[in-house]
């Protein structure tokens, strides 16, 4: 099965997508913790935080990007 995040990416696992750009897939959480528990993840595969190097600098700021542009989205930028 792998990855379960490029599994959804691939779309062998099912998601209720709210954004999605070249670089990155918004979605909502299938057990929210929060009214508006979102995932956002980047199309590149990263394992885990320790695996980043230098050369995902622009990656990861795609993904903080990102979750702005949901966080507007849902109306969630004064909280």
């Amino acid at each position: 099965m792998g990855c379960l995040f490029c599994n959804v990416l691939d779309k062998t696992i099912p998601a209720d997508v709210v954004y999605e750009d070249l670089h990155t897939l918004a979605f909502r959480d299938i057990r929210p913790v929060a009214p508006h528990h979102v995932l956002v993840i980047p199309r590149k595969h990263i394992a885990a935080v320790h695996d980043l190097t230098d050369a995902d600098v622009t990656t990861i700021g795609h993904v903080i990007l990102a979750a702005r542009k949901v966080a507007h989205q849902l109306g969630l930028e004064e909280s």
